[in-house]
């Protein structure tokens, strides 16, 4: 759980912009306190040489990861004289968007399922749900990572990123520098957490994209992947369809990423056709979402999807604005309404423990 001392650091350093990550890996009840005094960039080549770090990746998978080091943790922190950045909630309020519409979202996936229909694959479609709240992004967090225990759950800021949480259910890579072992999870295919009966064509079809994306990819990499046994993990209202992958095997870890990151469960495949779609249909920059975060250490990494996930804005006003991304994948097979029930089930624990 969070301390007092932890949750003390977390809103001095919200209220004065200065960089820091609070997150536990799932299943864990601690939780780690970091803060820096400035962060930075680091490309693909430096991933080996990161120790004691929270590590932040765009949606973009080519841009530079950002870093936030182990430089001061909850009992020093106050101790520190670190110059932060003014009002670095109210900032954000120029990225931040309003909901996206039924009628919007439904023509904009509409396009998107014809394009599928003549050309195959799969794109993952984002929308944003707006929600304005005077519960500090702080407690929110609380209170969403108390229900979801068994998921990586993170809140952090930085100048470049502005303020996220979030709780992931979906690994995207976890790998040991001294072992030489890799794991990761296909994680695809969307129903609501109460629904019987077998999965239907769409979403097995669905979760296949992502189970040969990987596994070709490690492959190429000169790897041999072992898939597991099929398994369904639930999230809140919804659960998925979900294999383990691993392999064993000496990778740059660096460029391994690269490829991983975004998988088709987050954005599509092929990479060009459905970032093409994602350009053009979705109603704001994606930033963080969809991309990775994760710890670093001198022996491994363990990074997780960048979903489930908020953006927060303070406004002029005094009220908190809240970002939700919540998406699903989009197949010849989909159905416009459907999609949009399938992202209104994805963000309703978080909207709760907003409102």
């Amino acid at each position: 759980m969070i301390t007092e001392q932890q949750y003390s650091a977390a809103r001095h350093c919200i209220e004065c912009g200065i960089p820091f990550a609070l997150f536990a890996l799932p299943g864990r009840m601690e939780f780690r306190f970091m803060a820096a005094s400035q962060v930075e960039r680091i490309g693909i080549s430096g991933y080996g040489m990161v120790d004691d770090s929270f590590v932040i990746h765009e949606f973009d998978k080519y841009s530079d990861a950002i870093r936030i080091g182990g430089e001061y943790d909850e009992f020093t922190l106050f101790d520190a004289d670190i110059a932060g950045c003014r009002g670095p909630l109210e900032a954000a309020v120029g990225y931040m968007v309003e909901s996206d519409s039924y009628d919007d979202y439904c023509r904009n996936i509409n396009e998107v399922i014809e394009n599928l229909k003549a050309s195959g694959g799969k794109t993952v479609m984002s929308r944003v749900k707006a929600v304005r709240s005077d519960s500090s992004p702080l407690d929110v967090a609380c209170r969403y990572f108390q229900e979801h225990q068994h998921t990586m759950r993170y809140l952090y800021f930085t100048p470049l990123t502005g303020l996220w949480f979030g709780a992931s259910p979906e690994l995207l890579l976890e790998y040991s520098y001294c072992a030489n072992t890799l794991s990761t999870i296909a994680l695809a295919g969307t129903l609501a957490a109460d629904s019987a009966g077998a999965w239907d064509k769409k979403n097995v079809e669905e979760h296949e994209f992502v189970t040969g994306y990987i596994c070709g990819l490690f492959k190429s990499c000169g790897l041999e992947p072992v898939v597991g046994k099929a398994e369904e993990r639930r999230f809140g209202a919804v659960k998925h369809l979900a294999h383990t992958v691993t392999a064993s095997g000496d990778v740059n870890v660096g460029e391994f990423m690269q490829k991983l990151s975004p998988t088709p469960a987050l954005l599509g495949t092929p990479y060009e056709q459905a970032l093409q779609h994602v350009m053009l249909y979705e109603s704001r920059p994606r930033g963080c979402y969809g991309g990775w975060i994760g710890y670093f250490s001198a022996d491994s990494l363990t990074a997780y999807v960048n979903l489930r996930c908020a953006q927060v804005a303070k406004e002029p006003e005094g009220m908190y604005l809240y970002n939700i991304f919540t998406g699903g994948g989009n197949t010849a097979l989909s159905s416009a309404p459907d999609e949009w029930n399938e992202t209104e089930y994805k963000a309703k624990t978080l909207i709760e423990s907003i409102i």
